[in-house]
């Protein structure tokens, strides 16, 4: 199967509540490379590469509401893998932090 990419916007309660940790544990789950960052207008940009039918399990473990997350919206488009990552990380500023926090998924 080819490998895809998801290039995703997220936009709701997204920042400074936990939801980039989140992304990223349930993108290391599913097995899939990539990076979430917060962009200056509020949402959030996520882009992710793996099999096809990973990425669409990933959408729905994106799409979190709880008492401190509430995603409103997901934008997202697929194109081809271009096999640019090594890992999921968070971009600060477009530079990757590295996160050593691994909880398990809950979604």
């Amino acid at each position: 199967m080819a490998l895809k990419r998801a290039i995703i916007f997220v936009s709701g309660n997204v920042e400074r509540v936990g939801y980039r940790g989140k992304v990223i544990n349930a993108g290391r789950h599913l097995n899939l490379l990539g990076y979430v960052e917060n962009k200056p207008d509020g949402r959030v940009q996520i882009v992710a590469e793996g099999e096809e039918d990973n990425l669409n399990k990933f959408l729905d473990a994106v799409n979190i509401k709880n008492v401190l997350i509430n995603v409103e919206h997901i934008y997202h488009s697929f194109v081809d893998a271009v096999g640019e990552f090594s890992g999921f990380n968070k971009l600060v500023g477009g530079v990757k932090q590295m996160s050593a926090l691994i909880l398990p998924l809950t979604c």
